[in-house]
């Protein structure tokens, strides 16, 4: 089978080229925010409503607009989506790390009472099959390549002396040393849960760890769906950038159920499925300039639970929201609370539970919005201004580059924003996700390339423009 994997790793370097220079805009698109006067006016927000059928929000939003010297173009038929309520709330939550409960509640779910045992590193099985692979290669039965991309055939005797000394202290394979089930120090992470235990014919691999530095992360895996163990690398690829879909293993309700069912055994009351995808699994794949493959060796559904605010989800989206402005210092990253559920035919293959937030708690119950005809109105404006770097970019570059955007969506719903400087504590308040295809050319002679996201997010209380990168 074919895909199209070439392609977005393309479209990311050139905008990885272009980001790095963007010119500032006339007004500030990203305004730090001040958590007192923000909770003020989502609750004393002047003459507008907190009743969203009072503010008379259009079915559709449609427009057509060009600006910076007509190379951003963008083109708006959208549909306005709202939820299924008469008022949104705003709340406010905390940065936490794992607890030990947290870590029995996912070892319970995931591995039961069955033993926990130490992950294995080298044996002395896998010593003495890279000695007699060097050996061949002296003997010269085997390109010196095989030993790697980079090792001359003056290196292997080098090899042989370590790993001959090291094959006299390792393991045998058939050797296992009981894992600990408490949080232990480590060199690298703060702390850290890792081994792996048999669960009904399965290898459920699962670590747990709190890196303040970084994320606090728990993921568990089954052997062979997780590309060895990397955070969010079970090389789960979403049909659509599939050529040709493969049957379905599983339907969806089976997989829903499930995950649900996971969710329960570790004891989360707070968190609903808000966004599901059918996957194909791959074993591995390469790219080369004239041929792309991949190898699918399963399929099956992906689900992303989030956590509520007053029965609202604090809506899932695709940013992790830990990037940083290069005029800024670095504190760290506050990533988005999310827990990934991946199922096939045989059950729950992967499970990542990233950076758990506080119970949020409830500050305002009915939010006072903006009306959304200054929404609309902000939109307009801030996406031209967002993209006015093109004008500069393509002085520099003697080029002509040009970006056409597509809404298609308009979404009002629930974001966790933090303030500027500020990596542990953040407020929850309903924004205006703008939906849509951003198709990006990089000169007039170009295919260029084109992906599906949120063009700009207006916070639905003060009109700021939020950056989902950032996070603020």
């Amino acid at each position: 089978m074919k895909k199209i994997i070439s392609m977005i790793l393309l479209a990311a370097t050139v905008m990885t080229l272009f980001t790095g220079c963007q010119k500032t805009p006339d007004k500030p698109v990203v305004t730090q925010k001040n958590q007192e006067q923000m909770l003020d006016a989502a609750e004393n927000g002047g003459e507008n409503s907190s009743l969203l059928s009072v503010l008379e929000t259009p079915e559709r939003y449609t427009g057509d607009w060009t600006g910076v010297n007509d190379c951003v173009t963008v083109h708006v038929d959208a549909a306005i989506e709202l939820p299924n309520a008469q008022a949104i709330p705003t709340g406010t939550v905390s940065r936490r790390s794992f607890t030990q409960e947290d870590a029995d509640h996912v070892l319970s779910a995931l591995i039961g009472d069955n033993t926990f045992y130490q992950e294995q590193g080298a044996t002395k099985q896998f010593a003495m099959a890279l000695l007699e692979m060097y050996q061949e290669i002296l003997r010269g039965e085997r390109p010196v390549s095989d030993a790697g991309e980079f090792v001359t055939i003056e290196d292997i005797p080098g090899y042989i002396e370590e790993w001959t000394e090291r094959l006299k202290t390792l393991p045998d394979e058939s050797e296992r040393f009981l894992a600990s089930r408490t949080f232990e120090p480590d060199d690298y992470y703060d702390e850290w849960i890792r081994g792996y235990a048999e669960v009904d014919g399965r290898t459920m691999h699962v670590e747990i760890y709190n890196f303040q530095a970084s994320t606090d992360d728990a993921i568990g895996y089954v052997e062979g769906y997780a590309g060895g163990g990397a955070v969010n690398g079970s090389y789960a690829i979403p049909y659509n950038l599939l050529e040709e879909a493969p049957p379905e293993s599983i339907s969806e309700a089976d997989a829903r159920k499930a995950a649900e069912e996971l969710i329960q055994r570790m004891g989360f009351t707070n968190v609903v499925c808000d966004e599901s995808a059918q996957i194909a699994f791959i074993e591995d794949f390469y790219i080369t300039p004239d041929k792309s493959t991949l190898d699918i060796i399963d399929t099956g559904y992906e689900f992303e639970f989030v956590r509520c605010l007053d029965g609202f989800p604090i809506s899932y989206t695709p940013f992790q929201g830990t990037s940083f402005p290069e005029n800024e210092e670095y504190i760290g990253p506050w990533a988005n609370e999310r827990i990934t559920i991946d199922v096939t035919k045989s059950g729950v293959v992967y499970f990542h539970w990233c950076s758990p937030y506080t119970e949020p708690e409830l500050e305002t119950k009915d939010t006072q919005l903006l009306a959304f005809d200054d929404v609309q109105d902000i939109f307009k404006r801030m996406i031209i201004i967002d993209n006015s770097y093109l004008t500069e970019a393509n002085e520099r570059n003697g080029m002509r580059s040009t970006i056409y955007f597509d809404v298609d969506k308009v979404k009002l719903s629930l974001m966790r924003i933090r303030s500027n400087g500020n990596i542990s504590e953040g407020l929850i308040v309903p924004v205006w996700d703008f939906w849509g295809t951003k198709k990006f050319y990089p000169d007039e002679n170009s295919e260029g390339w084109e992906e599906y996201t949120i063009l700009l997010t207006v916070n639905a209380i003060d009109g700021t423009v939020i950056s989902r990168d950032f996070g603020y």
